[in-house]
């Protein structure tokens, strides 16, 4: 059987209130609440049973010489039998967990128990007989005992009610209507009845609260626990993370410096082209690496907010198989695809993410046979699978493949086998959309990595969401004016000659004074604004959108590029609605968004 683990969103809820709040308990703070109480009781079984016997003792003591012995023995042997059973249940439940029907049998148990031994405690009164001498004291004094020496059973008051009230109106009966009638000792008796009942419902709310007390401290040891073994893995999660951060950033650095001092000395043409290739190839794995963690970066900061829609099934798999035939082939292995013709809601885009982290990974991690692709209808929605017969995962390395920079059989952190954060951005997406993802595996025979998702309405043709425009070329920005404002002389340099390669005019600032001072001393207005987000003296680039906007119009397009991942500045820019790109900007990437801004205008 393959070894399963699942991700899912869990939504913790407190068990306890505070006790000195009214609010109700939920259903699984009420039962933790009753099996504490009932546990009141259990543990005072033995102390109840000494107690009991005795008042028994006494009782056989001072009317031995008076009543018939087959009587006293008789209600002496009933007693044991219905206060030992009381002990055996006791000593059974008071050293274990209660389940929840242990707890409403018990109840009743105790309830019914209290009901006997109440009932041969009151029969005890029917031997009065008028005379109020010694005897009288020795019936009376431990029927008004069992009162206080049973408060325990006040943990549970349906138990501590089952107790006293038969004695009561048996002792009534007999103080009022018998050749025993003593009106004002009955009056004794309701007024001590009353009194203790009172006690008793304290006692009950006392033991409450300190069970709640108890509870919910157990509850928030439980949760600062929980909070602690969090921290502790975040700190070792954040070590392994600077480690290989700092390893992976270092290795394509390192290659790029080498092409460069090779490519300084080459003379031979083609060798000089064989070198550059290798320097965009060393530039291309930083900026995956770059990407990647702007992508948790971004995850971190809560500032990718998912947008759902009803989207096609069968169109967003023949994306993927489009995308990854071509790679599938040149390893030698099959893809397949078990499509379906089902519209499902969630966000496409980020769901289309997922499952090409899922077949990158099948892909690389698969020598042999092939991988599948699958749809399949999963409760109310549909699953998304990719199977692959690949090498498998261990058991014991299912629970840390979706932690970052996790990546099994590559410890000498080969860039070519990726950066190990693709699982970890899936776990971040499917927490963003609450879906499930699961993977199951066997070692040597390949694993299943899968996504849920709600089922959809089906929409018109031509409906769905657009996705990213491609620029075959960069004719659209001819004759365009592109105003770049960058306080750093190198970065600024390098784009001015980008874009002026594609026809653009440009004029470059170092920051906000020379672009307003442009703007006071001449009619010319730009039709793009590019600007760096930190810039020299505290100013920033959303500062010098909204000076030129100010000037030019509030439609004017305007693009950011920042270096800067921290969660404070992606929540910052993201309220603004502007484009922002981030370091390292690649040429597509830039063209791209350069086109959809000039659309915008």
């Amino acid at each position: 059987m393959m070894q399963n683990n699942k991700v899912r969103i869990n939504k913790g809820q407190r068990l306890m209130s505070s006790a000195n709040q009214s609010d109700p308990l939920p259903a699984s703070g009420r039962l933790r609440m009753e099996q504490a109480l009932l546990g009141h009781i259990l543990r005072h079984g033995p102390t109840t049973y000494v107690a009991i016997s005795a008042a028994q003792l006494l009782v056989l003591f001072g009317l031995w010489s008076v009543y018939p012995h087959w009587i006293l023995l008789a209600w002496c042997g009933a007693m044991q039998v219905v206060v030992f059973s009381h002990l055996l249940v006791c000593r059974k439940y008071g050293r274990q967990t209660l389940a929840p029907a242990h707890g409403r049998n018990l109840r009743r148990f105790f309830i019914a128990n209290a009901l006997i031994n109440s009932s041969l405690w009151g029969a005890l009164t029917w031997l009065l007989d008028g005379h109020w001498d010694v005897h009288a004291f020795f019936i009376l004094l431990p029927v008004l005992g069992i009162f206080a020496g049973a408060m325990n059973l006040a943990a549970v008051l349906p138990v501590y009610f089952a107790l006293v009230t038969p004695i009561v109106v048996q002792s009534l009966l007999v103080l009022l209507f018998s050749d025993a009638a003593n009106p004002v000792l009955a009056g004794f008796f309701l007024i001590y009845y009353a009194g203790m009942i009172k006690f008793s419902i304290d006692l009950h709310k006392m033991l409450a609260d300190n069970y709640r007390l108890q509870l919910e401290l157990e509850e928030t040891n439980s949760e600062l626990l929980v909070q602690k073994q969090a921290a502790e893995k975040a700190n070792i999660d954040k070590s392994r993370f600077l480690a290989a951060a700092s390893h992976d950033l270092r290795q394509p650095l390192y290659a790029m410096e080498l092409f460069l001092g090779a490519l300084a000395k080459e003379r031979d043409n083609a060798q000089r082209g064989y070198l550059l290739a290798r320097l965009r190839s060393a530039l291309d794995s930083m900026q995956q690496m770059f990407s990647a963690l702007l992508d948790m970066s971004r995850f971190d900061a809560g500032v990718i907010t998912p947008q759902p829609s009803h989207f096609s099934a069968a169109a967003l798999l023949a994306t993927l198989k489009l995308k990854f035939e071509a790679p599938s082939r040149k390893k030698g292995l099959t893809l397949r695809v078990h499509s379906r013709d089902v519209w499902l809601h969630s966000d496409p885009i980020l769901i289309q993410r997922v499952l090409e982290n899922y077949l990158a990974n099948a892909i690389k991690y698969c020598d042999r046979g092939g991988v599948l692709l699958a749809c399949r209808r999963r409760g109310r929605g549909y699953r998304f699978e990719v199977w692959d017969t690949g090498r498998g995962i261990r058991a014991a390395d299912i629970e840390t493949i979706f932690d970052a920079f996790h990546q099994l059989d590559n410890p000498e952190r080969d860039r070519r086998k990726g950066v190990g954060l693709g699982l970890s951005i899936v776990h971040h997406i499917a927490t963003l959309l609450d879906v499930p993802i699961a993977v199951r595996s066997r070692l040597g025979k390949g694993s299943v990595f899968s996504i849920d998702v709600p089922v959809g309405e089906a929409q018109p043709r031509g409906s769905l969401r657009a996705g990213s425009v491609e620029i075959e070329t960069p004719a659209a920005f001819v004759d365009r004016v592109v105003w770049i404002v960058d306080d750093d002389e190198d970065i600024r340099e390098g784009l001015q000659f980008q874009l002026e390669s594609w026809g653009c005019v440009t004029r470059v600032f170092d920051g906000l004074e020379e672009v307003v001072a442009q703007l006071e001393r001449a009619a010319e207005r730009p039709q793009l604004l590019i600007s760096d987000l930190r810039l020299r003296d505290e100013a920033n680039g959303l500062v010098v959108v909204q000076a030129v906007r100010a000037r030019c119009g509030e439609t004017l397009p305007a693009i950011i590029i920042t270096g800067d991942t921290g969660p404070r500045v992606l929540r910052e820019t993201d309220r603004t609605g502007l484009p922002v790109l981030h370091k390292p900007v690649t040429e597509a990437v830039l063209r791209q968004a350069m086109a959809e801004a000039l659309r915008s205008e």
